[in-house]
Order: structure tokens, then C-alpha cells, then sequence
């Protein structure tokens, strides 16, 4: 609710958070809250989804206004210790949203995100965090560092994508198939596959896991998880090409592109 959240911008996030409001699944738990340099919530904490509930939170975001500076660290702080005592096989999610550098609080990049570490900590629980930066003003670093640590991913958005591409996220995530998932595989030649660590996986979401191997060596590959509050394992045989198979020369690239990105989280977490 920063003073530059004025206008359209403003207007979209609103229009998002009332698409993810009238969108949650039976069972759904769910609060908001926004901030400038003052944190306000819809709740103190977690509330069920009812078509009541859902009714005030609609109300609730209609009278969100852009008005002062940006306290990215309170708004944490106010927002993880609501999954405390959740129950165990929920899938802990934060949507957060934000068009400008920690202006109030703690501003800090390294303070804010050791903040929120020892506010999750404290939970005990896994909390995935999805950060979306709108326009050009917007800490990268601190965004992708809070995102990377989390399980998250972030986002960067012009200032007209708001409303769309968080709505597109929300129909993505909203129905979780493999949480904490993990990849193994029998044969030693494999290494360093990306992504690092592996995303969740949602329903309608493929995910593609790109690697190298410096022998042909087939074997299986394991690919584990919890699925609705439940541990489960698929095991698949793998065939590795001892040659150049000149269609597929695509997938050093790919290998590539997914490696920058994991040390571009390591370049954001080294020290300044």
C-alpha cells in the first residue's frame, strides 16, 4: 500500500486479490494483509474459507488505498506466524506483492531476509513464498533471495501484467500434487541436476529436470514427494545416449539456461 501503488496498479492488485479470494477450494485457509510503514490484516490469523468469510474479505479489499512508505519486514512479520499450528499436510503458501525497495522497518536486504528466516523457523513449518515485483523500482535481490530460500520462485512484472500474471500463478498453484518433491538416481554419472531444489508440483504443471552424465550408464531414476499429506515414490528407467543424437542438441541449452539461474541465486546470497 506504498504511496506508489497509486492508480492502475493499485486498482489490479486489488482485482487479484479478489480473483484469488473468489477462487480458494472448500478446505482452504486463508488471511490477508497489507502494508506501507503500518501492517493491517483482514484477521490475526488463518480463517476457513466460507462464503461468509469470503464475503467480508471481498469487502475488506475493496477499501485498500496506495498511502505511505514500504515495510517489506513487518509484513512478514506479521504474516508468518499464522501458519503456526496449521495441520501438517497443508501446503503453506505466501503470495507476496510488492512495487518498491524497504523504505520502512528493517531495510536491510540481509537483515530482512534473516527476518523472515527466523520467523519461519520459529513455525516449524515449510512456508513457500512467492514474490512478484512490480516495475522497476523493486529490490531484485532481496525478492529472489526471500523467494530462492523459501522453495518460491520470484517474479518481476511491468506495471500493466499485475492482475494477469498473478491470477495465471493462483490458477496454477491453487492445486498442489507433489510437495517437497526430490529426484535420485542409481547411476553415480549423473550430476548436477536443475532445478536445484526441485519446485512443487501443481495440477496441470509439467516439470522439466535437466542434468549431465559423463558415461552412458543407464539405471532408474526415483522421483519422491508427499502427495495430499501422503509420502509417495515413482520409479522410472532411464536410457542414456552414448552418442551425439544431433535432434536433441537443444538440451545443453536448456541444461544451461536452468545452471545461470541457480548461481544467480548464489551470486544474489553471496555477501555485499
Amino acid at each position: 500500500r506504498s504511496g506508489s501503488m497509486s492508480g492502475s496498479k493499485m486498482v489490479q492488485a486489488r482485482d487479484a486479490a479478489s480473483y484469488i479470494v473468489n477462487n480458494l477450494n472448500e478446505g482452504d485457509s486463508f488471511t490477508l494483509v497489507d502494508f506501507d510503514d503500518i501492517i493491517t490484516r483482514f484477521r490475526p490469523g488463518l480463517v476457513s474459507y466460507t462464503i461468509p468469510a469470503r464475503d467480508s474479505a471481498l469487502a475488506y479489499i475493496a477499501t485498500l488505498t496506495a498511502r505511505g512508505m514500504t515495510n517489506i519486514s513487518g509484513a512478514f512479520q506479521q504474516t508468518i506466524p499464522c501458519f503456526t499450528t496449521v495441520d501438517d499436510t497443508a501446503a503453506n503458501i505466501i503470495i507476496f506483492l510488492t512495487d518498491g525497495q524497504a523504505t520502512a522497518g528493517q531495510t536491510n536486504t540481509d537483515s530482512i531476509v534473516a527476518i523472515v528466516s527466523r520467523a519461519v523457523k520459529a513455525t516449524g513449518k515449510t512456508i513457500y513464498i512467492f514474490t512478484f515485483g512490480i516495475g522497476s523500482d523493486v529490490n531484485q535481490q532481496l525478492l529472489t533471495l526471500l523467494a530462492s530460500t523459501n522453495s518460491g520462485l520470484p517474479e518481476f512484472l511491468g506495471n500493466d501484467e499485475l492482475e494477469g500474471r498473478i491470477t495465471d500463478f493462483y490458477n496454477t498453484i491453487r492445486n498442489p500434487v507433489m510437495i517437497a518433491p526430490n529426484i535420485s538416481f542409481s547411476s553415480p554419472a549423473i550430476a548436477e541436476p536443475y532445478p536445484d531444489p526441485l519446485p512443487n508440483l501443481y495440477k496441470g504443471q509439467q516439470l522439466l529436470v535437466s542434468g549431465i552424465y559423463t558415461s552412458a550408464v543407464g539405471g532408474t531414476v526415483t522421483f519422491s514427494g508427499t502427495s495430499f499429506g501422503r509420502p509417495v515414490s515413482y520409479q522410472y528407467d532411464l536410457t542414456l545416449a552414448d552418442t551425439l543424437v544431433e535432434k536433441h542438441s537443444f538440451l545443453p541449452k536448456i541444461w544451461a539456461k536452468l545452471k545461470i539461474e541457480f548461481l544467480l541465486v548464489r551470486y544474489y546470497s553471496a555477501p555485499s
